[in-house]
């Protein structure tokens, strides 16, 4: 387990770079905290272009039959196989870029899904930190 979470937040970080990095202080990124719902085809939330976004949440009814699309970065899926879980956590969350556009949209070969929430931190969008 702990080498997948390394994994999965080595990934996540090279995804924060790409989406201008986010300054942590103490192990916290400060921000305001926006939690948004759609139906399935609707936008939850346009990043305004001084803001990047830092998801930690994404809800839904069914996560097996929905999705984010998120335009300029790439899908995020929901789970594959279980309902049990109406949520998924990331942690510490997942930069995205100012400009980028969310959306709640549907999985294929399954369609039980209607909505979307996600939660996250609006922080002010600031240049890459260099390269060690």
């Amino acid at each position: 387990m702990k080498k997948t979470t390394v994994v999965l937040f080595a990934a996540a970080m090279a995804c924060a770079v790409s989406a201008n990095g986010q300054m942590m202080r103490r192990g916290t990124i400060e921000g305001t905290v926006l939690s948004r719902v759609a139906a399935v085809g609707e936008t939850l939330l346009t990043v305004p272009p001084d803001r990047a976004f830092v998801l930690t949440q994404f809800c839904s009814d069914d996560l097996r039959s929905v999705k984010l699309a998120i335009d300029g970065f790439g899908d995020l899926p929901g789970q594959c196989c279980s309902t049990a879980r109406p949520c998924i956590r990331y942690e510490p969350g997942i930069a995205l870029p100012p400009n980028a556009s969310v959306r709640c949209a549907a999985s294929p070969n399954l369609g039980f899904g209607t909505r979307c929430l996600i939660t996250g931190l609006a922080v002010p969008a600031t240049a890459a930190p260099p390269a060690p």
